[in-house]
């Protein structure tokens, strides 16, 4: 991957992470996010970045990143990106349904705790937050054989 200024900031994030193998996947889902989701992945570093700066509204900002990055990241996945809609073909594209329900309520999850929720949101939930973005992307990639 590239050298850029982001990356003492994933390492911040990393500090909090268990397991290597937890790594390993990160790693992997960033290169191909950057060699096919260029601008998704920008916006996933914005989440990190605003995670580890602070600030008044650090965390819904954050969380908010998180949110943009899952939306373009399935229209431009699904084949979707001229769609008004992040999600008008995500059944088309994604098959089984269990999954498709998980990728939506996360995103609810998402939409509700960024920058247009009335409560602050604390470091936990936003970790939760950016963690979540990651594993269903890679989920969804796995799922079209693209992992």
């Amino acid at each position: 991957m590239a050298t850029d200024p982001l990356d003492p900031l994933r390492v911040e994030v990393f500090v909090e992470e268990i397991s290597d193998a937890r790594r390993a996947e990160r790693d992997r889902l960033h290169h191909i996010l950057e060699t096919d989701y260029p601008d998704e992945l920008k916006k996933l570093l914005g989440a990190y970045e605003r995670y580890t700066s602070g600030g008044p509204d650090a965390y819904r900002e954050a969380i908010d990143s998180c949110r943009s990055a899952y939306e373009f990241f399935f229209r431009r996945l699904t084949g979707g990106i001229s769609e008004p809609k992040w999600n008008t073909r995500l059944d088309v594209a994604i098959a089984g349904k269990t999954l498709n329900t998980f990728i939506r309520n996360a995103y609810s999850y998402l939409s509700g705790g960024g920058t247009h929720s009335p409560h602050d949101r604390e470091r936990a939930e936003t970790l939760l937050a950016i963690r979540t973005t990651e594993d269903v992307m890679i989920a969804a990639l796995m799922s079209l054989n693209k992992w």
